[in-house]
């Protein structure tokens, strides 16, 4: 939240980590990102689909914070090269992420 001790540790850490959502084949950005990504498919791969929006409440409620920790501490050592870690390395950022999201 606003005014946490974290903040500026938190926004460092999204930082440091963005671009691996780039390359996520299924991350989604916004409504126009969506579109674009549509817009990309052939016709014929549309052709009898049907697509339904939802919106969801508190849709992170049942992740286990530790796992996914982990699951993105994998993901960063996969792609390492694409991340500017200033001066940091790994284990820091690993330790950072358990400061801040198992204390939050």
């Amino acid at each position: 939240g606003c005014n946490n001790p974290f903040d500026r540790v938190t926004w460092l850490i999204c930082h440091i980590l963005a671009p691996l959502m780039e390359l996520v084949p299924s991350h989604l950005k916004n409504t126009h990102d969506v579109l674009q990504k549509l817009r990309n498919v052939p016709k014929e791969d549309l052709a009898g689909r049907s697509f339904a929006t939802a919106d969801v409440e508190a849709l992170y409620t049942n992740i286990i914070v530790q796992t996914a920790i982990d699951d993105v501490m994998e993901f960063a050592t996969e792609h390492k090269q694409s991340l500017m870690l200033y001066g940091l390395n790994l284990t820091d950022i690993h330790e950072l992420l358990e400061i801040t999201l198992l204390n939050s």
